[in-house]
């Protein structure tokens, strides 16, 4: 069995990507209902995007994003 090890580092380029997905969910003026999908095949990169994905919301509390619980 392969290991799977997911980084918050940008090995595999995503910056932009995670920039842009960021940027559609902080400026959601209307606060309507917004999903996305994160698809691929084992290995291309899905858990490494969403954990950098996160670590820009941890680090950007001052972007006016706040987190809602349902």
């Amino acid at each position: 069995m392969w290991h799977d090890i997911e980084t918050e580092d940008d090995y595999l380029n995503f910056g932009m990507l995670v920039d842009s997905v960021y940027d559609t969910i902080v400026e959601q003026y209307d606060d309507a209902p917004l999903s996305f999908g994160i698809s691929g095949s084992w290995g291309s990169g899905k858990s490494s995007f969403a954990k950098q994905l996160k670590k820009r919301f941890d680090g950007n509390s001052d972007s006016g994003y706040q987190q809602k619980n349902y």
